[in-house]
């Protein structure tokens, strides 16, 4: 019998909640594209973004992970 533990629990809301945030991103982008933007535009302004809001979280990660 499976037990179910806050670990459990927090690694599936945390899968569903990334995949709701990736269906937001492609609805957003489809709405940009059914605008009238230009796809490569679309696409740069997408990568750009997701850059901007990586970067804090990869920079807090590697110095932590450097000093270990």
């Amino acid at each position: 019998m499976v037990k179910f533990d806050a670990k459990l629990w927090k690694a599936v809301f945390l899968m569903s909640f990334i995949n709701i945030m990736l269906s937001v991103v492609n609805v957003m982008f489809k709405k940009m594209l059914n605008q009238g933007i230009n796809r490569m535009v679309a696409t740069t302004y997408r990568l750009a973004a997701g850059t901007l809001f990586l970067t804090p979280f990869a920079i807090f990660l590697e110095r932590y992970m450097f000093f270990m």
